[in-house]
């Protein structure tokens, strides 16, 4: 068994994946050649707090609108320096509040990249089918507590705007569930069950060069936990020249 941890306790895994090869001369396919040189600078911060911090705070986080594809209606604000500050400082004076700052990003305009900030939990998932003569073998998998960001910025003609197109999914391991092996009951080997808090947030949308915006990365389980806070994305991308990452 494992007790309930908070999000972002200890990290012990940091991965940078870019998702486009191409090389540095070279526009994104379907990108004019002058493209080649832009690249975007990301900032990314996840912040777990209650809303009462928002509003105490006059920053409360309304809706922005509604995917047409899928009817999931997007939640988040445009959010200044001063009201950045506002919620780093208040996440910072609040015990039960928290925030991560992933590691910044470049990425080449159109150019895919991830970003994984997570701890992992091996758990025996199953077991194998035994050799002739032998015993079965644990299955051991892996459950993921952390962030974890795909993102692609596209600049705009005027160089004025980044559209990011966004994936970012948030995990929480809250326990790990003993019980038998459903495949051989009457074995009665002991298998575990990861009890998961997932919250997600995909979309595209414009940001102007060095704004920030600030998305509620929605609950995607059933449980009863942590319902009174919230997880905000805080991404900040900025226009920079050519240069290495």
């Amino acid at each position: 068994m494992t007790r309930a941890i908070p999000i972002y306790l200890s990290i012990l895994m940091v991965v940078l994946l870019p998702l486009g090869f191409a090389f540095a001369a070279d526009p994104v396919p379907g990108k004019p050649r002058e493209a080649a040189g832009i690249q975007v600078s990301i900032v990314s911060r996840f912040v777990s707090l209650s809303p009462a911090l928002l509003r105490d705070r006059k920053l409360e986080v309304g809706e922005l609108f509604t995917v047409k594809k899928t009817g999931e209606k997007i939640h988040g604000r445009f959010l200044d320096d001063e009201d950045v500050n506002k919620i780093i400082r208040a996440t910072q004076a609040s015990e039960q509040s928290t925030v991560l700052t992933a590691p910044r990003r470049t990425l080449r305009d159109g150019e895919q990249g991830s970003v994984i900030v997570a701890q992992q939990q091996a758990y025996v998932s199953g077991w194998t089918e035994p050799a002739a003569g032998e015993k079965r073998k644990e299955q051991i998998s892996t459950a993921q507590t952390g962030v974890f960001l795909d993102v692609t910025p596209h600049v705009s003609a005027d160089r004025k705007y980044i559209t990011l197109a966004i994936n970012s999914r948030v995990s929480q391991l809250m326990d790990l569930k003993n019980g038998i092996w459903d495949k051989a009951p009457q074995e009665k080997l002991k298998v575990q069950l990861p009890i998961m808090q997932m919250a997600q947030v995909e979309t595209v949308i414009s940001i102007p060069d060095d704004g920030t915006i600030a998305l509620i990365v929605d609950r995607k389980d059933d449980l009863k936990e942590n319902r009174d806070r919230i997880v905000l994305l805080l991404i900040s991308p900025t226009i920079i020249g050519a240069g290495t990452q």
